[in-house]
């Protein structure tokens, strides 16, 4: 009688624990499910995006265009002052659209930069949430486990139970006594 009503109460906890331990796993992959949306969403904005057109670019583009009008004015201002010849001045704008072209294909290759430190971000992102479903999916086979063993803790119990109730020797008894 001690048997079957012990046997029931670790039924009756495994199957609670296994209750609880789905609801938790339910709730872990929703809050996965949730992450995943949401890096998916941030990942197709940033890479549908030129970093060209981001405020900050134009913001570069657009000190670097000043800098260079200043630099012409500059030049300009002291080749008249200086009574420098017009070869002299155009050298020396050309020198200053080379900065430029120079400063603009920088902040191209910057926007490379930008657009696969991006990606890497992603894949990184990707890499651990597929971690995490693969520890969540061994937990949940864990829990399978556990309560498949139980199950045969029942049994075994229950044959005991029914063996000893007949005047029997329990399975146990009969398995160590050979």
């Amino acid at each position: 009688m001690i048997g079957a009503i012990t046997a029931g109460v670790g039924l009756a906890s495994s199957i609670y624990g296994g209750i609880k331990s789905a609801k938790a796993n339910k709730e872990a992959e929703r809050q996965l499910d949730a992450y995943e949306a949401k890096q998916n969403a941030f990942y197709d904005k940033r890479l549908n995006q030129d970093f060209m057109e981001s405020n900050a670019a134009k913001g570069l583009v657009e000190q670097m265009r000043k800098r260079y009008q200043d630099q012409a004015k500059t030049i300009e201002s002291k080749g008249e002052a200086t009574g420098a010849t017009a070869e002299a001045t155009i050298a020396a704008k050309s020198k200053a659209n080379e900065q430029y072209n120079d400063s603009m294909n920088n902040l191209a290759q910057k926007s490379t930069y930008y657009q696969l430190n991006n990606e890497q971000n992603y894949q990184n992102s990707l890499a651990d949430m597929y971690s995490k479903r693969m520890a969540l999916n061994r937990n949940k086979a864990q829990n399978a486990s556990n309560l498949a063993g139980v199950g045969a803790q029942l049994i075994s119990t229950g044959a005991d139970v029914a063996a000893m109730g007949k005047g029997g020797k329990s399975i146990t008894e009969t398995l160590t006594s050979e």
